[in-house]
C-alpha cells in the first residue's frame, strides 16, 4: 500500500490526515500514484498517517479503502476511477478475475507499462488489484487492454485498438494456437522485432499471446509472421 501513496514530487505545504487501516497491508519501497513524500506507518495499530496537499490527500482517501479490500473471487475484472482534482490524471484501481500467479500479475503490469508508457502503476498481490495513474488516453486503453489480457480463453473477437487521437498508432493482441511453448513464442518475438521492426513486443503466457504496439502497416507484418510461425510442429 505504501508505495501507491508516496511519491517522487516534492510535497507542498498542507494540511495532514491519519487514517486507522482496518488490516495491514504490504510495505514496499516504490513510490507511484499519489506523490505524497510525508508518510508514516504505525503497522502495530494499522494506522497511516499523512502529510500533503489537498489533492494528494483527496487521492489518498480514495485510494486507502480500495487497497483494504479483502481477497475476493471476481467474475470479470473490475475498475473503479478516480480523477485528480487539479489535474487532468485519473487514478483507476483494476481488480483482477482471472490472472491469479505471481508471475503472470508482474507479466501484465510488465505489459501494461511498456506498451502504453505508464510508468505509475503496481500491484496489491493478496487481493489482485492493479493500481496506476495515468492520462486520459491511457486510461482508454487499459479499460480495453486489461480485460483483453485477464482473460482464461483467447478472445476470438476484436483483438485490437488505435490509440486515440492517433492515426496510425495501434495496440493488438494474437493469441497463439499452436506456438505455445516460451520457446516458441521468443521465436516469433525475434522475427517480429527483426522483421516488422516491432519494439513494443511482449509475450501473455496464459492464454498464450502476443501484445504488440506499432503502425497498421507493422502490425499487418506481424500478423503474416505469426500466421507462418503459428502451425503444429
Amino acid at each position: 500500500m505504501m508505495d501507491a501513496l508516496s511519491g517522487a514530487l516534492p510535497v507542498a505545504k498542507g494540511a495532514g490526515h491519519h487514517r486507522r487501516l482496518a488490516r495491514r497491508g504490504p510495505d514496499p519501497r516504490r513510490p507511484v500514484v499519489t506523490d505524497i513524500q510525508k508518510i508514516f506507518l504505525l503497522a502495530e495499530r494499522g494506522i497511516v498517517t499523512l502529510r500533503g496537499n489537498a489533492s494528494q490527500i483527496a487521492v489518498a482517501k480514495f485510494l486507502i479503502p480500495e487497497l483494504e479490500q479483502a481477497p475476493q473471487p471476481r467474475a470479470e475484472s473490475v475498475v473503479h476511477e478516480f480523477t485528480v482534482p487539479g489535474s487532468e490524471d485519473t487514478v483507476v484501481v483494476y481488480g483482477l478475475a482471472h490472472t491469479a500467479s505471481v508471475v503472470s500479475i508482474q507479466e501484465l503490469i510488465t505489459t501494461v507499462r511498456l506498451v502504453l508508457d505508464i510508468n505509475r502503476i503496481f500491484c496489491a498481490m493478496s487481493p489482485k488489484l492493479i493500481t496506476m495513474r495515468a492520462s486520459p488516453i491511457q486510461v482508454q486503453i487499459v479499460k480495453w487492454l486489461i480485460p483483453e489480457l485477464d482473460r482464461r480463453t483467447a478472445n476470438t473477437g476484436e483483438n485490437e485498438m488505435r490509440m486515440p487521437g492517433s492515426n496510425d498508432d495501434v495496440v493488438h493482441v494474437f493469441y497463439l494456437s499452436h506456438a505455445r511453448s516460451l520457446e516458441r513464442m521468443n521465436g516469433l518475438m525475434t522475427d517480429i522485432r527483426r522483421s516488422a521492426y516491432i519494439q513494443k513486443a511482449f509475450i501473455r503466457s496464459e492464454p498464450p499471446a502476443l501484445v504488440l504496439r506499432g503502425t497498421a502497416d507493422q502490425i499487418a507484418a506481424a500478423g503474416r509472421i505469426i500466421e507462418s510461425g503459428d502451425r503444429a510442429p
